[in-house]
C-alpha cells in the first residue's frame, strides 16, 4: 500500500501538472499568434484590394471625363453640321435634302454614345461589387473557421483546467490522507 502511494504521489506531483498546463497555454499562444498572423496577413490583402478599387474609380472617373469632352466635342460637330445643312437649304443646294438626314443620324450616333458610356459604367460597377463579394466572403468564411479552431481550443483548455483541478484536489486529498495515517501510525 505504501508503494502504490507512492508511485502516484511521484507520478502526479502538482509541479507536473502545473508543467504540463503551462506547456498546453504556451501551445494554444502559438496556435493564437498564428491566427493573429494570418489575420493581419488577410486584413493587408483586403486594404490591397481597396487600394486597387480606388484605383480603377480614378480612372473610371478620368475616362468619364474624357468620354463627357468628346460628347461635348461632337456636340459641337452636330451643332457645325446643322447651321451648315440651314445654309445649304437656305441657298438651296441640290444635297440639302440628303443633308436634312444628317441631324437624324447625328441623334442616333449620341443616343449609341451614350447607351455604350452607360455600359461601360455599369461593368465597372459590378467588376467592384464583384470584388467586394468575393473579399467578404472570403473574409466571413477565415473569420468562421477562425471561431471554429477557437472554440475547440476552448474546449481543449476548459478540460485541462478541469483535469488540473482534479489532480490538485487529488493531490490534496492524497496529502490528507497520508498526514492523517502517519499521526495514527505516530500517535
Amino acid at each position: 500500500m505504501d508503494n502504490f502511494i507512492a508511485r502516484v504521489t511521484e507520478r502526479f506531483s502538482g509541479q507536473d501538472v502545473i508543467t504540463a498546463n503551462a506547456e498546453a497555454e504556451a501551445v494554444e499562444m502559438r496556435k493564437l499568434k498564428s491566427q493573429n498572423e494570418h489575420m493581419r496577413n488577410s486584413m493587408t490583402q483586403y486594404d490591397l484590394c481597396l487600394k486597387e478599387m480606388r484605383k480603377l474609380s480614378v480612372c473610371n472617373e478620368e475616362n468619364a471625363k474624357s468620354v463627357r469632352e468628346l460628347i461635348d466635342t461632337a456636340r459641337s460637330v452636330m451643332d457645325s453640321l446643322s447651321e451648315a445643312i440651314g445654309d445649304a437649304t437656305a441657298t438651296g443646294d441640290a444635297d440639302a435634302e440628303a443633308a436634312k438626314t444628317l441631324p437624324e443620324i447625328a441623334e442616333e450616333m449620341k443616343k449609341d454614345i451614350y447607351e455604350a458610356i452607360h455600359r461601360e459604367n455599369v461593368k465597372v460597377y459590378r467588376n467592384v461589387q464583384a470584388l467586394l463579394l468575393d473579399e467578404m466572403s472570403k473574409h466571413k468564411e477565415e473569420m468562421y473557421e477562425m471561431h471554429r479552431r477557437q472554440k475547440r481550443g476552448t474546449v481543449a483548455i476548459i478540460i485541462l483546467l478541469a483535469l488540473t483541478l482534479l489532480a490538485g484536489l487529488g493531490n490534496l486529498g492524497m496529502a490528507l490522507i497520508l498526514s492523517n495515517w502517519f499521526s495514527l501510525i505516530s500517535g
